[in-house]
């Protein structure tokens, strides 16, 4: 029998442990089959009820590692619990979410155990004995199929990625909490600050339109607003690279290391489609994607594409939107 460990290590607050849970569940199943033996691992604890619906939720024994009052995440910490809890559970495969802490320890988790690590898992093929990790390569522009070898594999997973499984784990709904090993001596957590939404509300925008590098210029941001504003309940948002360039602030930003979005419409303008980009709007009903490149990554995600520089496209759009509210 497969046996995998699930490895939650973002703030344990809200449904998000548990949609995270369900994800990683259904990557463990096409992983090791309906009969694989699952287990999760949560980092920083969490309530006494929380940890408990979250074990019946899923039918799984949930461990949860407490922190020290005060203390705060730690990459070697974790690395320490984990590998441990890893080989008392022997697990053959480790299945961590690519979000900022699961990349920060994941690969010296894997160096710890001696095991195999794959990033920016987004499927999993399977052809008998044979499995294979698929992931994006090149920005996108190519995909890669990574074969398991012997051992054991540390692997981060996209969020969005899998659904939810049709049922529950094959396990025992049990709560092992521990605290969390020491010392707590190498790296300290000097603050934490939350970055303020600003005028943004992503959670109730219907539509969202999205501003990249293809549009050129910080002034030309303001024509993703104006189309923005031909919408009701919409937001604007951009890619990392666009506010990196300062063109929009960061709490606009879509992406793995920003905000994950589920509009009913998602409009990408100048986007080419990088996976940390594409992850965090597979949430979206339907997507329409202006580039001027063709072959753009954006496009195997869109439900409609128009190969234009948006620069040019989107002022033509406004004014057929314009044009038509004036004749309804």
């Amino acid at each position: 029998m497969t046996r995998v460990l699930i490895v939650l290590a973002e703030r344990a607050q809200g449904p998000a442990p548990f949609a995270m849970a369900g994800e990683l569940a259904a990557c463990a199943r096409a992983f090791g089959g309906n009969d694989a033996e699952i287990a999760l691992a949560l980092l920083g604890g969490g309530t006494e009820e929380m940890t408990t619906e979250l074990s019946r939720a899923t039918g799984c024994p949930v461990y949860s590692f407490e922190y020290p009052h005060g203390a705060v995440y730690s990459c070697e910490t974790c690395t320490t619990a984990l590998a441990a809890l890893a080989r008392e559970t022997g697990a053959s495969v480790v299945l961590v979410p690519h979000t900022p802490r699961g990349y920060d320890f994941a690969p010296r988790l894997a160096a710890r155990l001696g095991a195999a690590c794959v990033t920016g898992v987004e499927g999993i093929e399977r052809n008998g004995d044979t499995v294979r990790f698929s992931r994006s390569a090149c920005f996108g522009k190519l995909r890669a199929a990574i074969a398991r070898g012997e051992g054991l594999v540390v692997a981060t997973v996209m969020p969005g990625s899998f659904g939810a499984p049709d049922n529950a784990c094959a396990g025992s709904p049990e709560v092992y909490r521990r605290p969390a090993p020491g010392p707590w001596m190498w790296t300290h957590t000097v603050s934490e600050r939350v970055t303020g939404s600003g005028s943004q509300d992503f959670s109730s925008a219907e539509v969202i339109v999205s501003a990249g590098k293809g549009m050129q210029k910080k002034e030309n941001v303001e024509l993703a607003r104006e189309l923005a504003k031909r919408f009701p309940r919409s937001a604007v948002g951009g890619s990392r690279i666009a506010c990196d360039l300062g063109w929009l602030g960061y709490e606009s930003q879509i992406g793995i290391t920003g905000r994950s979005v589920a509009p009913r419409l998602y409009i990408a303008c100048g986007i080419s489609g990088a996976f940390q980009h594409v992850s965090a709007i597979r949430g979206s009903r339907y997507i329409a994607a202006i580039n001027r490149d063709p072959w753009a990554a954006i496009f195997r995600e869109a439900d409609i594409g128009v190969v234009e520089d948006a620069v040019h496209f989107i002022p033509l759009l406004i004014a057929e939107i314009d044009r038509r509210k004036g004749t309804s």
